[in-house]
């Protein structure tokens, strides 16, 4: 069974069944994997920390690494963590307390890793990191360099956002997005999610009755991005799942998400049938484009239709003529969301002009610029060197 076609003509976003993808040939060639797991898997009912899955998680590890399969893992649970050493029931909502409890829960996790890691002959290293380690292209690099030294040493990275510092504007705001970059960051071959969904369902589940899971997504479209409902969004919902994969499927890595107390990271990693796979899309990101994935979006720019077959068919770069708003405060050289008229993403790339500039030359010709703004940093919004298309995966 295979969804609706939509408007590009190239056939339906996703399928129930699998078919016309070989599951099994796109993962079991994944030399190096990166592993997310969710505070739910990882936490008991009482939210405390579940020692027995994370020995249990690297017993899988060590099983996987012992095939030739390197391994990073992105953890979640800090915050539980301390929680549950603290012995609290409820989630604390002040922002300072919850830092405090990332601080202690931290300590609480690597011990376990570790522990479990060395009982398997296995070391660990941790990585704590910000939205706004990414932001600037040289630490950008240096995180870069710091995890592929771990597995040049032979260790397992472990890593989290660094809660007990980040500010509001310097979060990922969930480590589905962080596990994205990371994937990027150490040049992955797959992502695993490991959450406490099954996957990505035709509908929302309940207890009445089951929906059928997606098993391939080909293409994160509106389509498929209806398809969590009300209850998809927010933080660590599957939306922003969707939206790591949309985000790594730009840069040819695939994207599995499922039950991470059911299905095995080597089950998946040979292709079963379990969870929902997003296809690695064609037109890989590298380099300087990958770092444009990494940074945290400050605006969002809405282009004509014709502006989007621009983009999609020809890879131009973007003109003012084809901008019919601009959305939010940003500064030059930022990094932006481009979307279509349908609101749905078509690329992300860094502006050559701030936000109250771009709202003065939207819709306007490039010869009017200078006279405009009273400046010219270039006829392009953005350049094509700039920008890293989403929507198909086309750079």
């Amino acid at each position: 069974m295979t969804s609706e076609s939509d408007s590009s003509g190239q056939g339906g976003a996703y399928d129930l069944d699998g078919a016309g993808v070989d599951r099994a040939k796109i993962l079991r060639a994944a030399k190096r994997i990166v592993v997310k797991v969710g505070t739910r898997i990882l936490s008991r009912d009482d939210s405390s920390l579940d020692e027995d899955y994370i020995d249990g998680l690297m017993e899988q590890v060590a099983g996987v690494r012992a095939s030739g399969v390197e391994v990073a893992i992105v953890s979640s649970g800090a915050v539980g963590a301390g929680m549950g050493s603290l012995g609290l029931r409820y989630r604390p909502k002040q922002i300072d307390v919850l830092q405090g409890l990332a601080g202690i829960g931290q300590t609480v996790l690597m011990h376990r890793y570790k522990t479990a890691a060395r009982a398997r002959e296995m070391r660990v290293g941790q990585v704590l990191v910000t939205a706004g380690d990414l932001n600037r292209k040289r630490d950008y690099m240096h995180v870069r360099s710091a995890l592929q030294a771990l597995f040049r040493l032979d260790a397992i990275p472990i890593v989290n956002e660094n809660d007990s510092v980040a500010v509001d504007e310097l979060r990922f705001g969930d480590n589905d997005s962080l596990s994205a970059h990371v994937a990027n960051l150490v040049d992955a071959d797959a992502l695993l999610i490991l959450t406490d969904a099954d996957g990505l369902h035709e509908g929302a589940p309940d207890a009445d009755s089951q929906t059928p899971i997606v098993r391939t997504v080909h293409r994160v479209d509106r389509s498929v991005e209806q398809l969590c409902g009300s209850g998809g969004s927010g933080i660590g919902g599957m939306l922003t799942k969707l939206d790591a994969a949309k985000t790594l499927a730009a840069s040819g890595v695939a994207t599995v998400i499922a039950h991470g107390r059911k299905a095995t990271v080597a089950d998946i990693l040979a292709g079963k049938p379990v969870g929902t796979l997003i296809v690695p899309q064609p037109g890989v990101a590298r380099g300087h484009r990958r770092w444009i994935l990494a940074r945290k979006v400050s605006g969002t720019l809405v282009i004509d239709q014709g502006a989007v077959r621009a983009l999609v068919s020809k890879r131009t770069s973007l003109l003012p003529s084809g901008i019919s708003a601009v959305e939010g405060r940003f500064a030059r050289g930022a990094a932006v969301s481009v979307v279509g008229p349908d609101r749905h993403e078509v690329a992300r790339g860094l502006i050559a002009y701030s936000s109250s500039d771009a709202r003065k030359l939207a819709g306007r010709q490039t010869s009017e610029i200078a006279e405009i703004v009273g400046h010219y940093a270039g006829d392009e919004m953005m350049h094509r060197d700039n920008l890293v298309m989403v929507a198909n995966g086309t750079t």
